[in-house]
This record gives C-alpha cells, structure tokens and sequence, in this order.
C-alpha cells in the first residue's frame, strides 16, 4: 500500500510515529491522534496500518516555505501532546526538527515552548500562521 502513497506525506507521518514512540510508551490517545493526523493527510486506515507494521526506508523530508514547516512542527506537537505530558524525549525530537528546518539552534527551546503553548491552547495550525504573519 505505501506504493500508492506520496513519500513526503509518509515521511511526515512517520516523523509523527517517531514522536509517538520516543518516551517508549504509546498512549491511547497518541495512537488515535496518529490516525486522525494520518487521515486528515490522505492516509487511509489501511494504509496507517501498514506503515506502523512495516514503516521501510523513508528518507526525512525538508519543508520548503515558512507554512509547511509551520504544519509540520504543529502536527509533531500536537502528536507530543495527544497525551496530555510532553516527555523530554519528545521535546528533544521536536527541536531537533526545529533545528533541522534551518531555525537557529539558540531559539529551539523557545520555538517548542511556542508551539507546545499553542498546541495546548487548542489553536491550529492557521492561526498560528496568522499569528506569524501578523
């Protein structure tokens, strides 16, 4: 099934499983989160499946513009977040992306508070765009 599939969007999803498993425990809500994010993204059930049964040799992707990193961020967050607690395994991984979409490295702390802030607060991904842009 992951044929089918655009890499960068199984890349990006399993960026999101890597959130999901770094403190070694999935929560319930982690993996209903996973799937609701996987959906909203094109992946079908099926496909989720798939991908955490066999997730292969997908290279990370690079956002190119401000808002896909934005979404990508967002989405990392808010699988972080699904249980309610950001381990600092997860905050780690997040500003780790952070850093690795160009952001400078003395302002991830910063940004992962931003967005675990927003996260929180129930805001999406457009009104943080809208914030940004302001």
């Amino acid at each position: 099934m992951k044929e089918n599939l655009d890499s960068t969007t199984v890349a990006q999803f399993l960026s999101l499983y890597q959130i999901a498993i770094a403190d070694s425990d999935i929560h319930p809500d982690e993996l209903r989160t996973l799937y609701q994010i996987g959906i909203e993204h094109g992946i079908s059930s099926e496909e989720i499946h798939s991908l955490l049964l066999q997730p292969g040799s997908i290279s990370s992707i690079q956002p190119d513009t401000l808002e896909e990193k934005v979404a990508y961020l967002f989405n990392l967050t808010r699988m972080a977040w699904a249980d309610g607690v950001i381990e600092q395994e997860e905050r780690a991984l997040i500003g780790k992306y952070i850093k690795q979409f160009g952001f400078p490295a003395e302002n991830a702390t910063a940004i992962t508070d931003y967005f675990i802030k927003k996260v929180s607060e129930g805001y999406t991904t457009q009104d943080i765009i809208a914030e940004l842009n302001k």
